[in-house]
């Protein structure tokens, strides 16, 4: 998945400098269209397992968010997960604008920028998780990944135009591998604590915190810049609640 990012980041400033940004969505939604075509053949292999006369009830679909909230150690990962998810879909839906609109760089240069953080995140996910396997827990590892994000968010709050373009993508890039890293060792913290024979709904129960954080990051992160009138302030706020969550994490006893 970051490696896809990682590549929209290269490939969309480059489309937007040679066509319209309307013809940049429908080159896009034509991608989409053609890999969902060409993945039908292997429909077969992936729906082997399904369980056809399995019925969709309306009133157990919030079953798995209440067992996960009646639950003080998976409640304390669902908060976490729609705290880090609000800071992850800031990061990757504002960074880009904020350097190119308010740092100065060039929309090239931003974009690349922001494929320097996607790639981070991917070597982010591999090296939490190994350092929670062999070193660390996994609630010390988030704790450290909330407290190092919450850090730097306040260091690229500060980033000027006057910077080195290099300091700017290290700063950038570290911001990848600490707040768009976390998915691996919190998904499997959720494994760990969630009651025998019920990963699979703790896991789902899980997802709908962590997407509501990300619905809801850039609907109060676009009405923080509308008030301030800066990106810059907006990413120094952001910064407060993984600092919360992470300190939270890493003086857990769990």
């Amino acid at each position: 998945m970051p490696i896809g990012a990682a590549v929209a980041g290269i490939l969309l400033p480059a489309l937007l400098l040679m066509m319209h940004w309307q013809w940049t969505l429908i080159l896009l939604a034509a991608g989409c269209a053609m890999f969902a075509v060409a993945f039908q053949p292997l429909r077969v292999h992936f729906d082997a397992e399904r369980t056809s006369p399995l019925k969709v009830r309306i009133d157990r679909l919030g079953a798995p968010v209440a067992a996960v909230w009646r639950n003080p150690r998976l409640r304390e990962l669902a908060i976490s997960a729609a705290t880090f998810s609000f800071v992850q879909v800031i990061t990757i839906t504002y960074s880009v604008s904020y350097l190119n609109l308010e740092v100065g760089l060039t929309l090239v240069a931003a974009g690349f920028a922001f494929s320097s953080a996607q790639a981070a995140s991917v070597l982010g996910r591999i090296g939490w998780g190994v350092l929670a396997d062999r070193w660390l827990s996994a609630p010390r590892v988030l704790g450290i990944v909330g407290i190092t994000v919450s850090v730097l968010l306040v260091v690229m709050a500060l980033i000027a135009g006057t910077w080195p373009l290099s300091a700017i993508i290290v700063v950038v890039t570290l911001v990848g591998l600490t707040g768009l890293g976390w998915n691996g060792v919190h998904f499997a913290e959720v494994a760990r604590r969630a009651p025998p024979g019920e990963v699979a709904t703790s896991s789902s129960g899980i997802q709908f915190f962590s997407f509501g954080g990300a619905l809801l990051a850039p609907i109060v992160f676009g009405t923080l810049i509308s008030l301030t009138g800066t990106y810059a302030t907006g990413f120094a706020w952001l910064a407060l609640p993984p600092l919360w969550v992470g300190l939270r994490f890493l003086f857990s006893r769990v």
